[in-house]
């Protein structure tokens, strides 16, 4: 693969990827794989859709993570899965995925499970507008946004981001 990330991609990579916790899970929205960070400097893929886009996309973002310092692990133990043909159930399939996720999520400071705390309540706050490359090569820019959720637990306010 020819592709190589320009300076404020891997610039945004330190940053975001140097963000997750341990044991944080980034999935990129849209590609079809899903990473957790295991160690300061590692991540390892945890699922991929078996389909040629998702490998395309897995390749893209291990070039980035080893340029930003990272290591990616990719063993045996990651999870294949074939998308379902019809669109619909391929919706309610990353739905359930993403549901699945957000039910490990908890407060970095008591534990507490933040889907108990009152999500309605989150603020959104914008965080800047970048640049992103589209399938056809082309860029454009997007913004990018994080809500803020208030620990039901222990009132920590807790920044999600995108």
């Amino acid at each position: 693969m020819d592709w190589k990330p320009n300076e404020e991609l891997i610039a945004w990579g330190k940053e975001h990827l140097g963000a997750i916790p341990l044991d944080g899970i980034w999935s990129p929205e849209g590609s079809g794989v899903q990473y957790r960070k295991m160690g300061e400097n590692t991540f390892a893929l945890m699922f991929m859709y078996n389909h040629p886009t998702s490998q395309e996309q897995h390749n893209k973002f291990k070039i980035l993570m080893e340029d930003c310092g990272y290591t990616v692990l990719e063993g045996d133990d990651v999870e294949m899965v074939t998308p379902a043909l019809d669109p619909s159930r391929q919706m309610q399939d990353e739905y359930e995925r993403k549901q699945e996720v957000a039910q490990g999520w908890a407060c970095p400071e008591c534990e507490y499970p933040l889907a108990n705390s009152e999500l309605e309540y989150r603020v959104d706050e914008f965080v800047e507008t970048t640049e992103m490359e589209l399938s056809n090569g082309e860029h454009t820019e997007i913004e990018l946004w994080r809500c803020l959720i208030k620990c039901g637990g222990c009132s920590t306010v807790i920044p999600m981001e995108p």
